[in-house]
């Protein structure tokens, strides 16, 4: 969104000898600068200036626009953008445009972006570029037929972000591709672009395309350390849970040792958790050695999907034989508090109290069994209606 504003500001054009020049100009140079208090002065001057003038208009409109996108107070916030708004409607009231012109439109779609309200933003940005080519022939200028693509690609992104979280895939791979029509190879959206695409691609059956579009994203940030190697977690991640074992192991040897970034620490316990599940005896003991080491200092808003490797070593150990030793019996003791200490930050996932469920059963709760499978029904069926997947395309609830 600020580059949208930033491309309409730098590109304008001099109007030698109008008396709003010199306020436009420094406006722009302030704009430029980042100092979006001053550029706002020198906007509203021009405008006072020369009224007639639909540059001091829209600048003063985009750069209020700007200061919005900014602002962490929702009180500023929405005074900068119900400022924004009236600055706007100046251009209609004194008949410099109308309410369809793809200038007021553009600016009205970027307002409701930033108020939160993706889908006005999308169908007013759309409008704005189906207008007809002689509309934006007055902003040639300012290359605001572009300046509205991008935009309205931007919002397409955000728009195939809540389809993905709703696991509405197909309809999200639409928009994606839409949205990628409107953007330059260098557009700073071409990053959250691929991660999504990637995230579709994955959810769609399309393992290698996921796997292009995350070494596309990992091309785009290969001067971000931290990027990098989130994202060489995530496809090491992919090739885990879509059993291509040998392929995450290769990925996970090219990552720092030592890196203690979340995607690559989920990785490693998946790929010891895979190991140990195939063979079994020393190596299960191994593998929660793994993830409780793991657990420990792992961001607690991410230690859920840690949690259910753990899960699935602690059900690979203890069966009903085992639980009526004292070692396994501690053991299912031990993962009581862990599980409940998760249901507590995500009530509404379902899995966790299927394991206690499990838990009680094995050491012969019945009271505790019921309990727990009522409230593992109550929950699945509760989940059917939520949203169910994160920005990148994981299960919120995991598997």
């Amino acid at each position: 969104m600020r580059a949208a504003a930033l491309v309409l500001l730098a590109a304008a054009a001099a109007a030698q000898g109008r008396p709003d020049e010199a306020e436009i100009r420094a406006g722009r140079e302030a704009f430029e600068a980042g100092r979006f208090e001053d550029a706002a002065l020198s906007f509203e001057r021009a405008r006072s200036l020369v009224p007639d003038d639909w540059r001091g208009h829209a600048y003063h409109s985009l750069t209020l626009v700007q200061q919005a996108m900014g602002e962490t107070s929702l009180v500023r916030r929405a005074e900068l953008l119900r400022k924004a708004e009236a600055v706007a409607g100046e251009l209609v009231k004194r008949d410099l445009v109308d309410f369809h012109d793809p200038l007021y439109r553009c600016v009205k779609g970027l307002i409701y972006s930033i108020e939160g309200d993706e889908g006005k933003a999308y169908a007013t940005l759309g409008e704005a570029l189906k207008a007809p080519r002689e509309k934006f022939a007055p902003y040639d200028e300012i290359q605001l037929h572009r300046m509205v693509q991008r935009a309205f690609s931007a919002s397409g992104i955000r728009i195939a972000l809540h389809l993905i979280t709703r696991g509405q895939f197909e309809q999200a791979e639409i928009e994606l591709e839409n949205a990628a029509r409107g953007l330059p190879e260098d557009d700073p959206e071409r990053r959250m672009l691929e991660r999504l695409f990637a995230a579709v691609s994955e959810n769609l059956g399309k393992l290698d395309k996921a796997i292009g579009h995350l070494r596309t994203c990992m091309e785009i940030c290969k001067n971000d350390p931290v990027a990098v190697e989130e994202l060489t977690g995530t496809i090491a991640l992919i090739y885990l849970q879509h059993e291509e074992i040998e392929k995450g192991r290769e990925v996970l040897a090219k990552a720092p040792n030592d890196s203690r970034q979340v995607d690559l620490v989920a990785a490693r316990c998946k790929l010891a958790c895979k190991d140990a599940l195939r063979e079994r005896g020393a190596r299960l003991d191994e593998a929660l050695d793994i993830v409780r080491a793991a657990m420990r200092g792992y961001p607690p808003e991410n230690v859920y999907r840690l949690v259910l490797f753990y899960r699935d070593i602690v059900e690979a150990k203890v069966g009903p034989r085992e639980a009526k030793t004292p070692e396994g019996e501690a053991l299912l003791r031990e993962a009581m508090p862990i599980y409940l200490r998760e249901i507590d930050r995500r009530p509404e996932c379902p899995q966790l109290y299927f394991a206690l469920y499990r838990i009680y059963k094995l050491l012969g709760d019945a009271e505790q069994e019921r309990r727990y499978q009522d409230l593992y029904e109550r929950k699945k069926k509760d989940y059917e209606h939520q949203e169910k997947y994160d920005q990148h395309g994981w299960p919120r609830c995991g598997s």
